[in-house]
């Protein structure tokens, strides 16, 4: 493909192709580049658009991932994917709002998807809306759960004044962590301005893994 594009440099289908191939390869920059070649000859945007920001996405490039989704959904306001993939990027950005509203979105469009749960529970947590998020979170629950859910039902409890609920939820987080006391530390230590944030004291958030360690230990 690259040979053919050099020899036919104003057919867009052989700069799209060289620019998977790329994908695939996991050459994302060099697919990147073609796909801008192929942009500027083709007259089918979206699908160029949703490569580009999903190779963004790869490169940890959320900013520039987000103005391709967003150029997509111009082209395509109806289709969910590309809405999940821009409530991602403000995820990444840390705009929870903006997050908020489009994975809403796409469970509007796709009553059946059960996979932004996870992130309307996250992003409410974030801002502060504890009820909504812990319906969500309820769901979540009893669906199919992970570790990090409890951990996440866990600082939402303890945000909502509910220490005593909170601490099954964080032992049940630290039994389910592959890695044990160690993982569990890391995850904990990373959601420790959130707790802040929301009016948990700094002495109380140090205490709490001693005191998981002690009844964890009692429960053995």
């Amino acid at each position: 493909y690259e040979l053919l594009s050099s020899e036919q440099q104003d057919n867009p289908i052989l700069y799209e192709k060289a620019g998977y191939c790329s994908e695939r390869i996991k050459d994302f920059s060099g697919a990147i580049k073609y796909y801008k070649r192929a942009e500027l000859f083709d007259t089918d945007h979206s699908w160029i658009y949703k490569r580009m920001g999903l190779c963004y996405n790869q490169l940890k490039d959320p900013d520039n991932a987000l103005l391709y989704f967003i150029e997509a959904e111009k082209r395509e306001p109806e289709n969910s994917n590309i809405q999940s993939q821009i409530g991602h990027c403000y995820l990444e950005l840390k705009d929870y709002k903006n997050a908020l509203e489009y994975f809403f979105k796409v469970e509007f469009m796709n009553q059946n998807s059960h996979k932004v749960w996870r992130p309307i529970a996250w992003c409410c947590f974030v801002l502060g809306k504890f009820d909504e998020s812990e319906r969500y979170y309820q769901q979540i629950i009893e669906d199919s759960p992970t570790h990090f859910d409890y951990m996440n039902l866990a600082h939402l409890n303890w945000c909502k004044g509910n220490i005593e609920e909170a601490i099954p939820y964080y032992l049940k987080c630290l039994q389910l962590m592959p890695d044990g006391i160690d993982q569990f530390l890391l995850s904990y230590n990373e959601d420790k301005h959130l707790l802040q944030e929301h009016g948990i004291s700094q002495l109380d958030i140090d205490i709490l893994p001693d005191i998981l360690r002690f009844k964890n230990e009692d429960t053995i």
